[in-house]
């Protein structure tokens, strides 16, 4: 993503989003998943969002409250601004990710090429990845 292409998303995203005192709370794991962790015990961070220049120490003990309260700060809270979230989670969920199925697949096929069994390879690549 160009740098110019980059300030144009920045830009429409904060005509949008431009409120004084917000903050977004967002968890790291899929939202069906958040409340089972919890029930469980189990980790889980988070990051506490807010707009650029916003002062943490003077309003962010409410974020960081309910973090705490969602079970986030068990693992960790990242602090950031609703605008780096925003911009590293689009590119985190569209070009990580994307080259990540790839390369899964890449490694599949070239175990299938050398000879190895279809399910070997297909549990191999995958079962890698969790790791």
């Amino acid at each position: 993503m160009s740098v110019q292409r980059n300030e144009l998303l920045t830009t429409v995203i904060w005509k949008y989003l431009s409120v004084p005192m917000l903050f977004v709370l967002r968890q790291k794991l899929p939202g069906s998943a958040v409340r089972s962790e919890y029930l469980a015990g189990q980790r889980s961070s988070g990051s506490a969002c807010s707009p650029s220049g916003w002062n943490w120490k003077k309003h962010g003990q409410r974020g960081l409250a309910v973090c705490k309260a969602m079970g986030f700060t068990r693992v960790g809270v990242q602090q950031t601004t609703v605008e780096e979230e925003t911009i590293t989670d689009l590119l985190g969920e569209h070009c990580a990710w994307g080259a990540i199925v790839e390369l899964l697949k890449t490694v599949y096929e070239v175990m299938v090429e050398g000879g190895y069994d279809e399910e070997v390879a297909f549990y191999e690549a995958v079962n890698e990845s969790n790791n």
